[in-house]
């Protein structure tokens, strides 16, 4: 059995007694993963970033790893907002699966699909493939875990199915 935080009133169109876990347990993960993904895009623009140009204005192939890293950790922003509006668990535990193939195709991106320098010492070896293998390896943990909370959730009967509240 749940026990309530102490000393809290009732939200409307909650059935008192939840926990303070289940009322925000959710909306934390959410967090995490647009919090992940955000350090993700911009991380990879310009704080973990590949080599810089060459002296003639050029780039080198590692140049366009950083580039399909950071537009494509756009798209896993975009679904960590998309987890903020809808609130039917089954469209969340959807959103949350999409995640996955693209956190896949961000991990292929440096060295696998888009050819990195050859030296070891380079930058985009040494900096920017760990550093996006580390975040893009959580954002896929917490989607998840996220698929599943928000696929083995107990519906809430409560509330009624279009989403308003009800009249007391």
């Amino acid at each position: 059995m749940t026990h309530p935080i102490p000393n809290e009133p009732p939200i409307e169109g909650q059935p008192p007694g939840k926990s303070f876990s289940e009322k925000y347990g959710r909306i934390t993960l959410d967090c995490v993963l647009l919090i992940l993904s955000t350090v993700l895009c911009l991380g990879s623009a310009y704080i973990f970033h590949t080599c810089a140009a060459k002296e003639d204005g050029s780039y080198m192939t590692c140049h366009w790893a950083n580039v399909a890293v950071s537009a494509t950790s756009a798209l896993l922003i975009f679904d960590s907002i998309l987890l903020f509006l809808f609130r039917d668990s089954k469209a969340q535990a959807a959103i949350c699966f999409s995640m996955l193939p693209i956190t896949v195709l961000i991990a292929l991106y440096p060295n696998t699909l888009i050819p990195m320098c050859m030296m070891a010492s380079m930058r985009c070896l040494s900096v920017f493939r760990p550093a996006v293998w580390i975040f893009d390896g959580l954002i896929a943990i917490t989607a998840l875990i996220n698929c599943l909370v928000y696929t083995f959730r107990k519906p809430n009967h409560n509330r009624p199915m279009d989403g308003r509240r009800e009249r007391v």
